[in-house]
């Protein structure tokens, strides 16, 4: 597995501490659309030291093989990612450097070889195909270089964008996991989508 990957239109990256700012940035500028569907946050998420050292960790555990993140950028924006983020001052500038990301978290080998498949887009490019794009080939890496044997996707039952684009992809509706997870302080229900090599291939 490499750390860096290409489609027709994106660039995959691992990142590490250094795009801490660029990361940070990601996140505010999605914050009303990310937070409400996304496990409840520490208290210091939105901050850069916090950020730095997620990336940190992040960064070890994609060598251990135990998680992989990766940032999404268009290639004809690329080359500007390794400016300093500091010489920017517009928000907006170094928001569009990251267009998304996607994962796979909680990677186990052994006998069930699995994974839970997670993915984030930047709301000014919804509708374009990036996220369908940058998850279909993390599905490929998935599959054919990690091994996995299933991918299994958590998503709250009235987020319409997220069940659209994961049936898109393939997978299918398991059932309902009844308070799986903590969100905004609140436990919520989830559905289980579940994409078994084999079974759901296309």
């Amino acid at each position: 597995m490499n750390f860096e990957y290409e489609t027709k239109r994106l660039v995959m990256k691992v990142c590490h501490d250094d795009m801490a700012g660029h990361v940070l940035s990601f996140y505010e500028g999605n914050r009303e659309f990310f937070d409400k569907y996304e496990m409840t946050r520490a208290d210091n998420f939105y901050t850069l030291p916090y950020q730095q050292a997620t990336l940190k960790v992040e960064y070890d555990e994609t060598f251990r093989r135990k998680m992989i993140r990766f940032y999404i950028f268009k290639k004809d924006e690329i080359a500007d990612i390794n400016k300093d983020y500091e010489v920017f001052s517009d928000l907006d500038v170094i928001r569009k450097r990251i267009v998304g990301s996607v994962s796979l978290t909680q990677i186990r080998t052994g006998a069930f070889k699995d994974a839970l498949f997670g993915y984030k887009l930047d709301n000014r490019y919804w509708g374009q195909g990036y996220a369908t794009e940058a998850c279909k080939k993390l599905m490929e890496i998935a599959f054919d270089e990690l091994g996995l044997h299933r991918l299994n996707a958590m998503i709250m039952p009235d987020n319409e964008r997220s069940i659209k684009l994961i049936e898109g992809l393939g997978f299918k509706k398991e059932g309902i996991i009844r308070e799986a997870c903590e969100v905004d302080g609140v436990y919520e229900d989830h559905i289980l989508y579940s994409f078994v090599k084999g079974l759901d291939d296309v």
